[in-house]
Order: structure tokens, then C-alpha cells, then sequence
């Protein structure tokens, strides 16, 4: 299992770095528990408007975890909803919380 997090909503068809036109960096956090989170983030131009594909380009960054599991489960995506705060902060807190 994978944690993605979007700071937009995103749709990725993929998140293999050689066949998409994904950027990616480095980053690291802290978890719930304030153990040391190691992920990426990663940045995606899409169309502002999907009815006009050559108009303004808009930019997604999202973060993405891999999953610590021995058997991983499907990727989680977290989309926080609405203006105010920050997705990003919201989701890793919830998501590495222990169970």
C-alpha cells in the first residue's frame, strides 16, 4: 500500500518516473508518532481548463509514501475538501497515527 496525498485533486494514470510527466523530489517529515517519513513529492502540469488542452497549464503537487507493510494493501489517495489548512498536514498525521 501506497499513501498519496494530493494538495489538489489529482488523477495520475501513473506513477512510474519513466513513463510520466511527473517531477519529483525528495521529502522528508515527521509521522504521528515523530518518527522520520520519508516520501516524495511530486508535481504535474495539467490543463487549467480540460476543454481548452493548449490554454493556461495549472500545476498539482501531491506527496506520496510508500507503505511500510509487509503485505501492502491498494494505494490510499487523500483528498482534503475545501479552502483552509493544508491537506498534506492532515493527511500523514491521520495516516501514520498509530492504530
Amino acid at each position: 500500500m501506497s499513501l498519496l496525498l494530493c494538495a489538489t485533486p489529482c488523477a495520475l494514470a501513473s506513477l512510474q518516473e519513466d513513463a510520466s510527466p511527473i517531477t519529483w523530489k525528495p521529502f522528508e517529515t515527521r509521522s504521528a508518532t515523530g518518527d522520520s517519513l520519508e516520501g516524495r513529492i511530486g508535481r504535474l502540469a495539467v490543463p487549467e481548463r480540460h476543454a481548452m488542452p493548449d490554454g493556461p497549464q495549472i500545476t498539482l503537487a501531491f506527496a506520496h509514501f510508500k507503505s511500510t507493510a509487509e503485505d501492502p494493501g491498494p494505494p490510499i489517495f487523500y483528498l482534503a475538501g475545501g479552502p483552509g489548512g493544508s491537506g498534506l498536514n492532515n493527511a500523514w498525521v491521520y495516516g501514520t497515527a498509530p492504530q
